[in-house]
């Protein structure tokens, strides 16, 4: 799938401060190599949230947990999550990986794993399963969202929107997954916040990914595309690039970037007026052996301090202020409503 027509619509939000947010994708582990598979529901890696959960209160962050249907069915996790809602420590969401998600109408494939190649109304009823999963495990109705594998169809805002989502999380900046099974295309889509239904109630909250160095913002959108295009990975053009420090992407997360490389980014968005700072990882990468990230205790260790180090450089060195998801769709809520109140 490519991106919708019309995405020069989208505008970009700012705020008159910088915030920083954090999203963890709470998921089942399973083999990331391997075939998607409706029997991919070991959830005892979720027993080792607190190790992030810690290390984000002490910098007094309150992160946002998108949860998937075997975590929200899994006793050891709503008991975790349970605690964490009652102390107002975290807010809850929701994130669909289609197949472990009931009714599995579909094929399992690589395809169908994006919810945006699913039937809009098979998506509809696996979001509504997925609701209500978390409702009768935690007693809240997650008002944030992921289509796994940042399967999203932007043109689906309306469905979204309708089933009380108010912050969708899935949009990868500069990424496209037409070549792994059919995924969206997010180049041309902005970076920074937009509203992406014409009523303003439903956010777009991008992950943090920009591209750095020389060439960035100086090459047009098709050709980034070809750039980083699978067969231009194959060939390691990507790598190159990076060496000669002419273009390099690189992703606010713990996974596969280390601290220097997080201080890099913050740096060149603070350079271009970025404002919204999202950090983003998997709960299974808390949990050595779960994940490509994490094999070893060393590098758990290496991983925590990397969460620590670069929301420290944010809080302390940019002056981003700890806002939650829901905390910052209020602050973009109430500068739009300004705006139209001004005009």
């Amino acid at each position: 799938m490519t991106a919708p027509s019309g995405t020069a619509a989208y505008r970009a939000l700012r705020l008159p401060h910088a915030t920083v947010s954090v999203v963890v994708d709470v998921e089942e582990e399973f083999d990331w190599s391997a075939p998607f598979s409706s029997d991919s529901g070991r959830v005892d890696a979720v027993r080792w949230i607190h190790l992030g959960h810690t290390a984000l209160q002490a910098l007094g962050i309150r992160p946002a947990y998108l949860l998937t249907y075997p975590i929200a069915r899994s006793e050891i996790a709503a008991g975790l999550f349970r605690e964490m809602v009652a102390d107002g420590s975290c807010e809850i969401g929701a994130q669909l990986h289609p197949w472990v998600t009931p009714p599995i109408e579909e094929t399992i494939s690589d395809a169908t794993s994006y919810p945006s190649n699913l039937p809009v109304d098979l998506e509809r009823r696996k979001n509504e399963r997925l609701i209500a999963a978390i409702e009768d495990a935690l007693g809240v109705r997650p008002l944030i969202y992921k289509a796994g594998r940042y399967g999203l169809d932007l043109r689906r805002a309306d469905m979204l929107a309708g089933l009380g989502f108010r912050v969708d999380t899935s949009v990868m900046p500069f990424q496209d997954l037409s070549g792994t099974g059919g995924g969206p295309d997010f180049f041309g889509i902005p970076s920074a916040p937009f509203w992406m239904d014409r009523d303003e109630q439903l956010l777009a909250l991008p992950s943090t990914q920009e591209l750095v160095g020389m060439l960035a913002g100086r090459l047009p959108i098709s050709l980034l595309r070809v750039l980083y295009a699978p067969r231009m990975e194959r060939l390691r053009i990507p790598g190159v690039l990076s060496r000669l420090g002419l273009l390099e992407r690189l992703r606010l997360s713990p996974e596969g970037y280390g601290f220097e490389n997080a201080r890099r980014l913050i740096d060149a968005c603070c350079a271009r007026g970025s404002t919204c700072f999202v950090l983003s990882f998997h709960s299974p990468s808390l949990k050595p052996g779960c994940t490509p990230y994490v094999r070893s205790e060393a590098e758990l260790v290496r991983f925590v301090d990397t969460i620590h180090l670069t929301l420290r450089y944010l809080i302390e060195g940019v002056g981003a202020r700890p806002t939650s998801v829901l905390e910052l769709y209020g602050q973009l809520r109430s500068q739009a409503r300004a705006a139209t109140d001004g005009g």
